[in-house]
């Protein structure tokens, strides 16, 4: 990935972080648009621990791992330094002495960061714990499920926090307090399984409202996202079609 300077690595963060992705900013910066649009896909795989092939500075990989820590991100901190291990693996014959010092250098730093628990919800119930295994079996008032609070961030990071069946989003109708609000869906019931699993929270899980979580579950085998989906718009076609509507 071509390099860039720090000011553009900014900027780039902004518009990664704001969701809007909107190249045109860097571009008139400076930036190349294809260095512009490689950057973004670095960030989105760096902060989802997956490998990303082309080349990163090692300026640019500092200036983002000091980004996080300094924000005491350390879930994406870890992520980071999960895909970074990946890419220097994965060119193992390639000299990159000087980003694995970078690497080790933030893999004791995120020791020291006191990681803030996401919040649960009723079907969430939380586990701190360092994979990404769910399914053992554990007494509440009820048998649940653990889930994993790094699991469900990774999939808010990746989707956001609008419905993915209705489009909702908190923020928008309650402001302040309703930022950051909302539930996490297993598109594979975890009671179905009765064995830990390996989750992959980018394909087995999604953001819903509480309200269409509940209708998911409405049945003892959940309706898909998609089912819900063609749901609401069937009624919504009734409604429309009635006599004064």
């Amino acid at each position: 990935m071509p390099a860039i300077t720090k000011d553009l690595m900014g900027k780039a963060f902004e518009l990664f972080e704001s969701r809007g992705r909107d190249i045109a900013p860097l571009v008139s910066l400076g930036m190349n648009r294809n260095s512009a649009s490689m950057t973004f896909t670095w960030l989105d795989r760096l902060f989802t621990g997956e490998l990303y092939k082309r080349h990163a500075s090692a300026m640019q990989i500092e200036w983002v791992l000091y980004k996080l820590y300094n924000s005491n991100d350390r879930i994406r901190l870890s992520l980071a330094l999960q895909s970074l291990n990946k890419y220097t693996s994965y060119y193992q014959n390639v000299p990159l002495n000087k980003i694995k010092e970078i690497i080790k250098k933030f893999e004791k730093k995120v020791l020291l960061i006191k990681d803030d628990a996401s919040i649960v919800y009723p079907d969430e119930i939380e586990l701190n714990q360092s994979n990404l295994k769910e399914g053992a079996i554990k007494k509440n008032v009820v048998d649940a499920y653990e889930r994993n609070s790094q699991a469900r961030k990774i999939c808010l990071l990746k989707y956001g926090y609008n419905c993915s069946v209705c489009g909702y989003n908190f923020k928008d109708v309650y402001g302040g307090i309703g930022e950051n609000f909302i539930h996490v869906h297993h598109l594979r019931p975890i009671s179905e399984i009765n064995q830990e699993y390996e989750i992959n929270p980018v394909d087995d899980l999604r953001p819903v409202c509480p309200n269409c979580h509940a209708m998911i579950h409405k049945r003892k085998n959940p309706y898909s996202i998609e089912e819900l989906k063609e749901i609401i718009k069937l009624n919504r076609t009734k409604r429309c079609s009635r006599p004064g509507s």
